[in-house]
């Protein structure tokens, strides 16, 4: 009779330790798969504001850089460049707001059937580089026409005119209206578009494409 209940008593002690040996496994598993989804959340984490926000940034630049062509607007153009550059342009224009309204026009009427894709975008630390399949206006068959057109109708400015600079500015803006409009022919060019990072923004090269 003692030696049922000395086995039986060695038995409970031996159950109980391995449930005990089974609870601590259970617990260490599941620390180790908490561990486990914590680094991945972590790394998942970096990847994404490492590889897809920076280029979902430069995307966003490219964008702006199409859409203000294509609108003409001058200002929001400037935003995508270096400050010291948008400064330099934007010094140039205030001197000369005629000049910088036949460059919102021109640029305007230039980009009125321009449309991008972007290919793939790769980016190393602060620099990045876009590779874009740009459809645009045929730019030989518009200077040929442009150059026919100018033959056609050529002007006389006088050179004491005070109005010079104005007057060739529209006779310009005027004989590219009639091109832009005779000349149907598209091409697409494979471009790669240098960008950096300035202050937290991706901006264009100077060097641009």
């Amino acid at each position: 009779m003692e030696n049922t209940t000395a086995n039986n008593a060695a038995n409970n002690e031996t159950n109980t330790n391995v449930s005990k040996n089974s609870s601590i496994l259970k617990t260490f598993m599941l620390i180790f798969s908490t561990v486990i989804l914590t680094l991945a959340i972590v790394f998942g984490s970096l990847y994404i504001f490492n590889t897809y926000i920076p280029k979902t940034q430069v995307q966003k630049t490219i964008s702006s850089y199409y859409a203000s062509m294509k609108d003409g607007n001058i200002d929001n153009l400037l935003k995508v460049y270096p400050k010291d550059v948008a400064a330099q342009a934007k010094s140039g224009y205030d001197q000369s707001p005629e000049m910088k309204k036949g460059s919102a026009e021109i640029l305007k009427l230039m980009n009125e059937k321009t449309t991008y894709k972007v290919k793939s975008i790769n980016v190393t630390g602060d620099t990045a580089t876009a590779k874009i399949t740009e459809t645009t206006v045929d730019q030989q068959e518009l200077q040929a026409k442009f150059q026919e057109l100018a033959t056609k109708s050529p002007i006389d400015i006088k050179q004491d005119d005070p109005q010079a600079q104005i007057k060739a500015a529209k006779y310009q803006l005027d004989i590219l209206k009639a091109a832009l409009k005779e000349v149907s022919k598209t091409k697409e060019t494979d471009v790669d578009m240098k960008l950096i990072k300035e202050d937290k923004k991706w901006v264009i090269s100077p060097s641009g494409q």
